[in-house]
This record gives structure tokens, C-alpha cells and sequence, in this order.
């Protein structure tokens, strides 16, 4: 083989085994964040898919479980269900309320559609909250024909 041929071989051999390397980096790091993202999410919160589902939750009576509403105190005053607190989502002082509340306590947050349930479990959960979000709202509840008051 000559010199030049010789060399052409080498790059392309130094430049397979950079490019080896790269990936086998890459593909590690995007493990890692994977599994950290599904860390976080996985222990975060849990979900109840179906109101259903929160009312046989409900039914257990488990004193650890606190049923929280996240509407604001019109929607709240217009029909809910029976044992919920309200604290309105949308009170520019929610963070600082939840900041007071029971850290040993199970909050089964709901509310309207699900939408606001979601994030307030999202924030409650960045403090250390444990919380329970109903993805059906008192829409939901009342469709089913569960009683609110």
C-alpha cells in the first residue's frame, strides 16, 4: 500500500471511531435526561382518569386525603362537592397559601375540566406536596350524576 492510501485509511478510521464515540456520548446523555425527566414526572403526582375513579377514592373516607378545589369561590359557591376546600388557582396569593398547608396530608386537587387541577398539582408538587390530580373536573362529576352541594 502506498503512503497516501495509507493515510486516506487512517482518517477514515480516526473519523469512524469520533463518530462512534459522538453517538455513544449522545445517546448516554439522552438516556440520562430521559431518566431523570421520568423521575421528576413519575413521583411528582398521580392522576385519577375518571371522576368515577375519584369518587371510590372519595368513598374510602382516608383520612390522609384532603379534597381541594382549585375554582374560584363563584365557581366553588355555584356546586361542589361535599368535604372540599377551596382555594382558587387563580388567587394571585395560591402560592403562598399552599405553602401552609399539611405536608403529611394527600391533596385530591380538582376543578372545573381538569386543566387547572393539572397545574395546580404541578405547583404544589414543586414544594413537596403530595397531590392527586382528577383529570375529570365537577363537569364531569355532575354529568355522572354524583351529587355536589
Amino acid at each position: 500500500m502506498s503512503k497516501k492510501t495509507l493515510i486516506i485509511v487512517g482518517l477514515i478510521f480516526v473519523g469512524l471511531a469520533g463518530m462512534v464515540f459522538v453517538s455513544q456520548s449522545s445517546s448516554n446523555q439522552n438516556q440520562t435526561t430521559s431518566s431523570s425527566n421520568t423521575s421528576i414526572n413519575s413521583t411528582a403526582f398521580e392522576a385519577i382518569s375518571t371522576v368515577q375513579d375519584l369518587k371510590k377514592r372519595l368513598d374510602t373516607k382516608n383520612p390522609s386525603d384532603v379534597l381541594l378545589d382549585v375554582r374560584t369561590p363563584q365557581e366553588f359557591g355555584a356546586g361542589h362537592i361535599q368535604g372540599a376546600i377551596n382555594l382558587d388557582m387563580q388567587n394571585p396569593n395560591f402560592n403562598s397559601q399552599i405553602q401552609k398547608l399539611d405536608k403529611t396530608k394527600t391533596y385530591l386537587v380538582f376543578c372545573r375540566s381538569g386543566n387547572r387541577a393539572l397545574t395546580a398539582s404541578q405547583e404544589m408538587s414543586k414544594i413537596g406536596l403530595k397531590t392527586v390530580y382528577s383529570k375529570g373536573g365537577i363537569v364531569d362529576w355532575q354529568s355522572a350524576g354524583f351529587e355536589t352541594i
